[in-house]
């Protein structure tokens, strides 16, 4: 699990297929910083994302006639900005198949084979549940604490640890915890997979997260026959995880949801210690939810009562609202329960290839207005700046106000006006002199919203004996009402320089598109215009 910012290239996440309501799996095109902005708060359920004013995400509004009784719900992408509280937003319900087995390290307590198998997998997240390392006299024995009661758990221990590691576990004289002789080399073991540690300093190791469902359900069953336990209550059966250590419930959340598990957040709780009414003990809760009932728990006792329950919600229904019609078993909807402002951070956006969106902390999302495709750093090697309009304006303002406007001046027309009144966005291109950019440098333009105005700003300068190719993708879905895309281009060729600026566009046929674009070419530069329009 990676977040935003260290998304590049060819990685791959989840992304909606909104034609047929599937979450598949999608390959990231580029990405980058999007320059600082104020962060929105989301908050729906269990779910909380951070997202700019401008970021989309897939809403069920109300789009009934006025005068008309019933309800009647269509799909659109909204910015973070216009979300209201008791909107109904889109969610994961389930997530598709993937991941690979992986090759252990040092897979030398056994002659099996030496990749990830699911009882292997259960194993290792009991062991992180309720295992650990004793060393005495120079000597590391594994040991693993259990309820002595749960007669079919224990034998399920010694029996995958018979099979999987060559080793005989059987009950302590004190009858509360599993041993074996010559465990070292599954200390070895589990220290070189990522899974030792204390109760403190466990956490859930990263490979874990790219094995196979099956595996990972395993490994998270694993962890709940040890250390969780299931409520008995009438109407709730369902895991809970209590832990002092944050961290690793925090990966466990992220386990679950990746699972298709609906968890709530980690919560902090206190309690009396129970041998010193002074004190307190400080703790953190998680409750699973939703699918956890196809968890494949070996307890017999908690598998029975997990198995008891009757009912799971869907997210095809909200407080008596039905919208069915527009889910499916892999997408439903939830309402946001709270908007909250937390600041100003630098924020990042991806662009994902075909669906042009992707799932970030449990919601379906789209790529903002302007996502940029660039290797910052190696750009930066050559002395060329590449970012958004607003991020050059925030860290190179001299050279912005230099060339801006001078090209297309204010009064040029009405929509130059217009724009230089209210623009946001865009590009910012500067080549240094005698510099080849040899990367052709991409950014992506997107209507997201119906009734909406598009007003970038984009201004390439190539220095003397500079050569630079700009290529624009542009698109908006099809709205019902109409939308506005206002833009100005201004291009500075100085001597000698030659750029080339491409852009292909696939509006939708209700936006209007008025842009102006010119350039200023000086003694032996060279200028070319490529414009595609194919919708």
């Amino acid at each position: 699990m990676r977040t935003i910012k260290e998304i590049a290239a060819g990685d791959e996440v989840f992304a909606l297929n909104e034609t047929t309501k599937q979450i598949e799996v999608a390959r990231v095109l580029g990405g980058g910083s999007s320059g600082e902005k104020e962060i929105l708060e989301i908050r729906a359920g269990s779910r909380a994302i951070g997202a700019s004013g401008n970021h989309p995400f897939l809403v069920l509004r109300d789009v009934r006639r006025e005068g008309t009784r019933k309800a009647r719900y269509a799909p659109t992408w909204v910015g973070a900005a216009d979300l209201l509280v008791g909107d109904l937003v889109a969610v994961p319900n389930a997530l598709p198949e993937f991941g690979r087995v992986y090759p252990m390290a040092q897979r030398n307590v056994h002659t099996g084979l030496g990749f990830t198998n699911q009882d292997l997998l259960w194993f290792l997240g009991l062991w992180l549940g309720d295992g650990y390392l004793k060393r005495s006299d120079g000597y590391t024995t594994v040991q693993v604490a259990v309820d002595n009661t749960d007669l079919g758990l224990i034998e399920q221990i010694i029996d995958v640890a018979r099979e999987e590691f060559g080793l005989e576990f059987s009950l302590a004289t004190d009858r509360l915890r599993l041993t074996a002789r010559g465990t070292a080399r599954l200390a070895d073991f589990l220290d070189s997979n990522g899974v030792a540690g204390n109760s403190h300093t466990k956490r859930v190791p990263g490979w874990v997260f790219g094995l196979p469902s099956a595996q990972r359900l395993a490994f998270l069953a694993g962890f709940i026959d040890a250390d969780g336990t299931v409520r008995a209550h009438r109407s709730a059966k369902n895991p809970v995880i209590t832990s002092g250590n944050e961290s690793l419930l925090e990966d466990l959340r992220e386990l679950s949801q990746l699972c298709g598990i609906g968890v709530s957040a980690v919560r902090k709780f206190t309690s009396k210690h129970p041998h010193d009414p002074d004190r307190f003990i400080v703790g953190h809760r998680l409750h699973l939810s939703g699918r956890f009932d196809h968890l494949p728990l070996r307890s017999p006792k908690k598998a029975e009562r997990l198995n008891a329950r009757h009912y799971g919600h869907t997210n095809r229904t909200a407080k008596g609202t039905t919208f069915k019609k527009h889910t499916s078993e892999m997408l439903g909807f939830v309402r946001i329960e709270s908007i909250e402002s937390v600041g100003v951070e630098e924020t990042f956006d991806i662009e994902v290839e075909g669906h042009h969106n992707f799932v970030a902390e449990g919601f379906v999302v789209h790529n903002s207005e302007v996502v940029f495709h660039r290797n910052r750093e190696d750009l930066e090697k050559q002395g060329i700046l590449f970012c958004d309009m607003d991020t050059a304006l925030r860290e190179y303002p001299e050279l912005v106000k230099q060339y801006f406007g001078t090209i297309i001046p204010p009064g040029d027309n009405k929509f130059a006006a217009l724009n230089t009144a209210t623009w946001s966005g865009g590009s910012f291109v500067y080549i240094p002199a005698g510099v080849n950019c040899e990367m052709p440098l991409q950014a992506y333009f997107r209507i997201n919203s119906e009734s909406a105005g598009q007003f970038e700003r984009t201004l390439i300068i190539a220095e003397e004996g500079s050569q630079v190719h700009y290529i624009e993708g542009c698109s908006a879905p099809v709205y019902t009402k109409d939308s506005l895309h206002s833009a100005v281009v201004e291009i500075v060729v100085k001597p000698s320089a030659r750029v080339t600026y491409t852009t292909i566009q696939n509006w939708s046929p209700n936006v209007y598109n008025l842009v102006t674009k010119r350039a200023r070419v000086e003694a032996e530069g060279h200028m070319e215009w490529i414009d595609g329009n194919i919708g």
